[in-house]
C-alpha cells in the first residue's frame, strides 16, 4: 500500500487519485443539480408572479370597464330624472294657472248674473222694454255661465317621456345582464360583450346546434 493513503483503503496512489477525482466530480454534479433546481424554482416563481400580475391587470381592466359603464348608466338615469323633474315643475306651474283661471271664471259668473238682474230691474221700470228682449238676454247668460266651470286635466309625466324612460331602462337592463352573464358568470372578458364578433360567434353556435 502507498504511504500517502492514511486510511489504508487504497492499494496504490493512482486509485487514491481516481477516487478523489470521482468524489470531486460527484460534488460538482451535486452543486450543478442544486443550481439547476434553484434556477428552476426561480423560474417557477417568476412565472407565478407574471401570472398574478396578468390576473391583477385583467381584474383592474374589468373593474374599470364596469365602473365606466355604471357611471354612464347613472348619468343617463340622472338626465332622465332631471327631465322628469323639469316636466313636473312645468306641470305644477301650469296647474295653478288653470286653478286661478277657474276661480276667475267662477267669480265673474255671479257678477254677470247680478248685473243682469239689476239691468232687468231697471229695464222693467223703463217703458220701451219688451218681454222677448229680456228672455233672449237671460238665455245668453245661462249658456255662458256653466262653460267656465269646466276644468282641464293635465298629466304630470307626458306619454312621450314615459316611452323614453321605458326604452332607456330596457337598454340599461340588457347591457347589465349581458355584462354579468358573459363577463362575471361566464368567465369571459367584459370588453368582448360589446364586440360584434362575439355575438356572431354565438349566433353561429346556435345555428349549428339547430
Amino acid at each position: 500500500m502507498s504511504a500517502d493513503n492514511s486510511n489504508q483503503e487504497y492499494r496504490t496512489r493512482e486509485e487514491y487519485k481516481r477516487a478523489k477525482a470521482e468524489e470531486l466530480q460527484r460534488k460538482k454534479d451535486a452543486e450543478k443539480r442544486a443550481k439547476d433546481e434553484a434556477r428552476q424554482q426561480k423560474d417557477a416563481e417568476k412565472r407565478a408572479k407574471d401570472e398574478a400580475r396578468k390576473t391583477k391587470d385583467a381584474e383592474q381592466r374589468a373593474k374599470a370597464s364596469v365602473a365606466r359603464k355604471t357611471q354612464n348608466a347613472e348619468q343617463q338615469t340622472q338626465a332622465v330624472t332631471q327631465k322628469t323633474k323639469n316636466a313636473e315643475k312645468q306641470s305644477q306651474t301650469v296647474a295653478p294657472k288653470t286653478e286661478s283661471a277657474d276661480k276667475q271664471a267662477t267669480t265673474k259668473a255671479p257678477g254677470k248674473k247680478g248685473e243682469i238682474g239689476a239691468n232687468s230691474k231697471v229695464k222693467k221700470t223703463e217703458k220701451g222694454l219688451t218681454r222677448e228682449a229680456q228672455r233672449t238676454k237671460e238665455s245668453k247668460s245661462e249658456e255662458t255661465a256653466p262653460v267656465s266651470l269646466n276644468r282641464i286635466r293635465i298629466r304630470l309625466i307626458p306619454i312621450w317621456l314615459r316611452i323614453i324612460l321605458l326604452l332607456v331602462l330596457v337598454s340599461v337592463s340588457v347591457m347589465t345582464g349581458a355584462v354579468v352573464g358573459y363577463g362575471m358568470l361566464g368567465g369571459g372578458e367584459i370588453a368582448e360583450v360589446f364586440k360584434e364578433s362575439t355575438w356572431t360567434h354565438i349566433l353561429d353556435l346556435v345555428d349549428k346546434g339547430k
